[in-house]
């Protein structure tokens, strides 16, 4: 076998310098009002600007959020700033890019899964308002008379892109933010009337921020002619989402999904009592259960994956633990960065959230946020599609084919709780291509 240098030897290997590049911050403020409440949108155009590119995984949603008058107990974002905001869309020229209805849900699934509980509490705080109470893992900051300002990192639909977006468009590229009802993404933990009193909060100052490279004429012609018959394209990774339900009491389930994609890579799932919708004393957005499932497969063509489907239980979640961390590439990380239990930062206690069977606070009114860890949990559940695990290492991607095969989700349970609803997201891939003919940005999925 030919022998080789590690590539910290390779010191030929040098550095190019890059073409010449101006870079500048962009605020882009709302195209349609400075003021919004609950159950509004907040819309935006990028600008239109020759040879110049955006950076989608370096913009973020900046906004001043105002609730009503300070209350005792007070009152608290469900998870985060994410919570405010229940559905985000993408378009450019009539092109709808991406289109991502329970955002805040499955936000709310993804830090968990992704952010650690102390890093929620230090970063996450300042930023997006999550981790504002040591003694709750759900709850997010206050939300009060005094104005908190937000800076929400865009991450979903062509924010996954991993190459710079070309802003270069005969149609500016759209967001539209839908805003989440108060009573779902505010919770008190007071009384039934005052958690019922939370009716209304306030969006100001509301813009997108993001980071611009502008090229010169030369290197926009050499760019152009290095891209060939194949155009501009860029990969990037979005999610959609299916909502279900079934009976109380059952044993066993089937969850038909339309989900049809030339490269569906990741199927998540959340249980959530929906008792919880539309209560201020509840966590509306963040608290799922297992609502007693023992075992889930999915069904894609006739073939069950995986074999023996996924295991469950009371005591027994280390497989589901598995799936999500080899969803995520962390399967053989010993120290995973989630944070699907509790740890009371008070006295270093830990509840495991995983284990809660319907989610659903019993003690509302008490006053305290200690009930909150108690039975608000932290479940969730899903499989990796990719074919081989670690495409993303060799640049290739290898999601299922879906367009053509029928779908479902089969779950079997010790006994259903009573109202459960099945929230179901699936992760895809597209690619993002700006049309020649009209100069706008159309979606392949």
């Amino acid at each position: 076998m030919a022998q080789a240098f590690p590539q910290s030897l390779n010191i030929s290997n040098l550095k190019r310098k890059s073409v010449a590049v101006r870079n500048y911050r962009i605020n882009v403020s709302a195209d349609n009002g400075s003021s919004f409440g609950p159950g509004g949108t907040i819309k935006f155009n990028l600008p239109q600007l020759p040879r110049s590119y955006i950076d989608p995984q370096c913009m973020a949603l900046r906004i001043k959020v105002t609730g009503g008058a300070t209350a005792t107990p007070a009152t608290h974002l469900d998870k985060s700033a994410h919570s405010l905001i229940s559905r985000v869309t993408q378009t450019c020229g009539g092109s709808v890019l991406s289109d991502v209805s329970e955002y805040n849900v499955l936000t709310a699934m993804l830090q968990d899964l992704q952010t650690q509980q102390l890093q929620a509490q230090s970063d996450g705080l300042l930023t997006i308002g999550m981790g504002g109470d040591v003694t709750a893992r759900l709850q997010g900051t206050e939300i009060n008379t005094t104005a908190k300002y937000f800076v929400i990192p865009l991450w979903c639909g062509i924010n996954s892109a991993e190459r710079l977006v070309s802003l270069d468009t005969s149609s500016p590229i759209s967001y539209t933010f839908y805003l989440e009802s108060a009573i779902n993404c505010l919770r008190s933990a007071g009384t039934a009337a005052q958690g019922s009193a939370i009716t209304n909060y306030t969006v100001q100052e509301a813009e997108i921020i993001g980071y611009v490279s502008e090229i010169s004429q030369e290197s926009q012609v050499l760019l152009q002619q290095s891209l060939g018959s194949l155009g501009y394209n860029v990969f990037y990774e979005d999610w959609t989402h299916i909502s279900q339900t079934a009976a109380s009491g059952s044993s066993k389930a089937v969850f038909n999904l339309a989900l049809r994609y030339s490269a569906l890579s990741q199927l998540l799932f959340c249980m959530r009592n929906s008792a919880n919708l539309n209560n201020g004393n509840q966590f509306s957005i963040s608290a799922r259960s297992y609502g007693t499932l023992t075992n889930y497969s999915l069904m894609i063509g006739g073939q069950k994956m995986p074999s023996t489907g996924v295991r469950v239980g009371a005591n027994n979640f280390g497989e589901v633990v598995s799936e999500l961390g080899l969803s995520f590439g962390l399967f053989n990380d010993i120290v995973n960065p989630h944070s699907l239990n509790s740890i009371d930062i008070s006295d270093g206690s830990t509840t495991n959230l995983f284990a809660v069977a319907n989610g659903t606070i019993a003690a509302a009114g008490n006053g305290t946020h200690a009930y909150s860890d108690a039975v608000s949990g932290s479940f969730a559940a899903g499989l990796d599609l990719d074919g081989f695990k670690s495409g993303e290492l060799n640049g290739i991607y290898s999601g299922m084919n879906t367009q053509s095969a029928s779908m479902s989700v089969h779950c079997d349970f010790t006994s259903l709780p009573a109202n459960m609803t099945f929230s179901f997201f699936g992760k895809f891939q597209c690619i993002l291509s700006l049309d020649e003919v009209t100069g706008a940005y159309v979606s392949s999925v």
